[in-house]
């Protein structure tokens, strides 16, 4: 009866001038990109820079349910929120810092939407790309950064299995904080927001991105997800790094 059910069904939307067919997973999503990777040696420990108010790191933690997070925000307000998501995690440590190649304060901007606050300022060519602009500036704010291989001495950390850096154009200047966590045998996985159209003044460049990973060692290994129109093509995505 069922199987009678289905085929009455497949024909009528047939008859609409439409196909039904089982929905399956893209086989070149972050997750199974990273499951696959996870089950040839498992994730252990995962760096989340730039983690706003840990949606990125709830989603490796479902992917990953052993691995320790270390969750870094430097805005206070989201901060908050980050840390109340991580409160009931003992595997989940936040710091409420940014990461760049100099250690020291720098101006924050807060912008329309948190999502979009960044250590740079906006560019005003990004008014063109959105009707209601994200990344427009609201307040200004001093907030602490480190370098990422300082913070790994003064904690213990040796090695590091996935790097995640979201940090609205400024990933190049965490990566060039990373020191020796900057190569495959520190840090096995990175993966780092590339944009390309004009978001912030002095944004990462994505061709330095490539540039910078490829001299220490790591190959790009596939643009995943991200914001495209018709008009523009690609707005930005993530970029996964892997060794050679």
């Amino acid at each position: 009866m069922r199987d009678h059910a289905r085929a009455a069904i497949r024909a009528i939307f047939s008859h609409l001038g439409y196909e039904i067919r089982r929905s399956r997973p893209d086989p070149w999503c972050q997750r199974l990109i990273l499951e696959r990777i996870h089950a040839l040696k498992p994730i252990r420990l995962v760096f989340d820079v730039g983690a706003n108010e840990g949606q990125s790191a709830l989603e490796f933690r479902e992917w990953f349910p052993d691995a320790r997070i270390v969750s870094f925000e430097p805005h206070a307000p989201t901060f908050a929120k980050l840390r109340a998501r991580a409160h009931v995690d003992p595997l989940w440590d936040v710091e409420n810092l940014a990461l760049g190649a100099d250690a020291g304060t720098r101006q924050f901007h807060e912008n329309a939407v948190s999502g979009a606050n960044s250590l740079l300022p906006t560019d005003q060519q990004s008014d063109a790309l959105f009707p209601d602009n994200p990344h427009r500036t609201q307040a200004l704010t001093n907030v602490s950064v480190d370098r990422l291989d300082a913070y790994c001495a003064r904690n213990g950390i040796s090695a590091i299995d996935l790097l995640n850096i979201d940090t609205q154009g400024f990933d190049l200047e965490v990566l060039r904080g990373c020191g020796r966590f900057l190569e495959p045998t520190s840090t096995r996985i990175v993966i780092v927001e590339a944009l390309f159209v004009p978001l912030y003044l002095r944004q990462a460049r994505f061709h330095d991105i490539l540039g910078l990973m490829e001299e220490h060692g790591y190959k790009l290994y596939r643009l995943i997800g991200g914001h495209a129109d018709e008009r523009r093509g690609l707005y930005w995505s993530n970029a996964l790094f892997i060794a050679c």
